[in-house]
């Protein structure tokens, strides 16, 4: 995507996001400096890349834009992050990338992904010092990367501390608390029972949590939430159920491990979804409102 593309795309929704005002698609089509096809095109693009909705309104054929989705979006986050868009266009990068459809959370450290591309297409063990949360303190960690994830426009590094297949080898360290990263000199070997371990960890979890059993989850989302949930799946293995209850409510099914993170993706949606299956996370979800009402 060159320059001129991504300044177009920042400008439409900046256009569009202004209260009290609406463009038609001629009025668009001048100040962007570009054609019918083009607005159409940037219009689909929203939608697919980033989320954001266009909406046309019939009456007078004016644009404007889904607060909701915009909402759910990282658009301007992304625009100042032009090498993410690079690592995600090449082809020869994508086998060791695990992507996430949500968007709605912020990034930094982006500029480690080039170097850990290398270290993956070399096969080579990475060292950096790490700051959690909870700690003032960094500590030393060396790794044998096999994989990157995205979350939420967060990017993580999951690896092993050594050659070894267990579990307790498998780490997952977010970019946004790295410093100091180096490539080491010795090349390893990929072995394909981590890579299908991993695999199996993560591609029925959402979020970096890999604990958790995979169990049929079942949600309900109110019918104001569930076109966007159709248009934005929370997770590959999403489908949708027929209705059969409540004509006001749409039900969708997952194979999910039941995370922390999955609990705090039902509890973002508020009273806009409801969990039918299975019993163990609607006593979770239960157990977390009644904390929260405890705090006022």
């Amino acid at each position: 995507m060159n320059l001129k593309h991504q300044r177009n795309l920042f400008e439409l929704v900046n256009l569009l996001s202004k209260e009290g005002r609406r463009y038609n698609r001629r009025e668009l089509c001048r100040i962007l400096s570009i054609d019918k096809r083009t607005l159409i095109n940037y219009k689909n693009e929203l939608l697919s890349d980033f989320h954001i909705e266009v909406i046309i309104h019939p009456k007078d054929y004016t644009y404007s834009i889904s607060k909701e989705t915009m909402l759910d979006s990282d658009l301007f986050g992304w625009m100042a992050r032009g090498i993410e868009s690079t690592v995600l266009s090449k082809a020869d990068n994508k086998k060791f990338l695990l992507l996430d459809s949500s968007n709605d959370d912020k990034s930094n450290n982006v500029q480690f992904l080039p170097l850990l591309l290398e270290s993956l297409h070399q096969s080579k063990g990475i060292r950096f010092k790490y700051q959690k949360f909870n700690s003032n303190e960094n500590k030393e960690v060396e790794l044998l990367p096999y994989y990157i994830k995205q979350y939420q426009q967060r990017w993580y590094i999951i690896g092993v501390k050594n050659d070894r297949l267990n579990e307790k080898n498998i780490r997952c360290y977010g970019l946004d608390r790295m410093v100091g990263l180096t490539l080491q000199e010795d090349s390893f070997k990929r072995k394909p029972e981590i890579e299908a371990e991993m695999i199996y960890l993560y591609e029925n979890a959402i979020g970096v949590f890999s604990n958790g059993d995979i169990e049929t989850v079942i949600l309900s989302f109110s019918n104001k939430k569930a076109p966007y949930i159709k248009k934005v799946p929370l997770h590959h293995s999403q489908q949708l159920l027929p209705k059969k209850d409540n004509p006001n409510w749409t039900n969708f099914q997952y194979q999910l491990r039941i995370n922390e993170d999955l609990i705090y993706r039902i509890l973002y949606y508020g009273k806009e979804v409801k969990v039918i299956e299975p019993d163990i996370l609607k006593t979770q979800i239960k157990q977390h409102l009644e904390d929260s009402l405890k705090n006022y």
